[in-house]
């Protein structure tokens, strides 16, 4: 008797729950859960003139007694190379290789948002580097359907122009401009720049980001959280894409924006329309400020 008695409890209690799940999905049109895999970025020092020495030396040579050398792929794994000897362990992403260095420039960028916790800036090719671009900064180069091509080392300043010069590998390339690379370019409109020498004056952060189920003909709604180690930031705007496929290519469409409120909490309307795949990645971008680093999150709609 006892026992039936404990079933009958425990099953009243569930189908409780369940239905207050199904009210929440029928009022909302998406069944929120939090992504516990986002990271939050860590503080670190780092020593700019340690960094630019190393790519002075190394600009035109390929240190293989302590990195493996990509050939003609080794522009984001030089700027790794780079970032380290300034100071960065760029182990605590999932992206290096045994040697310890990020080869590929999208994980580069990734690591340097979600980890690093730098703040960026994304630019046109007809504007300059933003004033705060200097010595011991990333800068990668791309387009709209692929930001993250290429990747270069500001190593110094030009004393008559006053543009920041860079170094790069493979090409190998020395103390060039940023127009070199953007002025007459046909593949890259885009310029995204990194503010590592300051970082370690930012504060870190980070971003929950929401997964959602969608369901037919339901708008939905997609809530990031942003956050330091000391609690949630008010006042922050989240940028919100879907990943989206365009003719057959995968791209990240931007769906709007909007301000986290005084828990941290920002959230956007994703029209049904807008769901065009089975399983649709959705991403939350901070780009930090002069108090705050950058952070970015992401997670899946699944449509039902």
């Amino acid at each position: 008797m006892l026992k039936k008695t404990f079933t009958k409890r425990y099953l009243g209690i569930f189908t409780v729950l369940l239905m207050v799940l199904i009210n929440v999905v029928i009022l909302s049109g998406a069944g929120l859960t939090l992504n516990s895999g986002t990271v939050q970025a860590s503080s670190y020092s780092f020593n700019t003139a340690a960094a630019v020495t190393y790519a002075e030396n190394w600009w035109n040579q390929r240190n293989t007694t302590q990195y493996h050398d990509y050939g003609s792929v080794d522009c984001a794994n030089f700027v790794s190379q780079c970032l380290i000897a300034g100071g960065l362990n760029l182990r605590e992403s999932p992206y290096v290789d045994s040697w310890g260095c990020i080869p590929s420039c999208d994980n580069l960028h990734s690591y340097l948002v979600n980890y690093a916790g730098v703040r960026y800036e994304t630019r046109a090719k007809t504007e300059p580097p933003p004033a705060w671009f200097k010595p011991g900064d990333v800068a990668m180069f791309g387009n709209s359907q692929d930001p993250w091509q290429h990747s270069v080392f500001a190593v110094a300043i030009d004393n008559i122009t006053g543009e920041t010069l860079v170094d790069a590998h493979s090409n190998d390339r020395h103390l060039v401009n940023i127009p070199f690379y953007l002025a007459n370019s046909t593949t890259w409109n885009l310029g995204n720049y990194y503010n590592v020498t300051e970082a370690a004056n930012l504060i870190p952060t980070s971003i929950i980001l929401s997964c959602a189920t969608a369901l037919k003909g339901k708008p939905v709604y997609v809530e990031a959280i942003i956050s330091t180690g000391d609690g949630p930031i008010s006042g922050a705007t989240i940028k919100f894409l879907t990943q989206q496929s365009v003719k057959n290519v995968l791209s990240w469409v931007n769906i709007g924006s909007a301000t986290s409120n005084s828990n941290g909490k920002a959230m956007v309307t994703i029209p049904a329309k807008s769901i065009t795949m089975n399983q649709q990645k959705i991403k939350a971008i901070f780009v930090g400020d002069d108090k705050y680093g950058g952070s970015a999150g992401t997670a899946l709609i699944t449509r039902q």
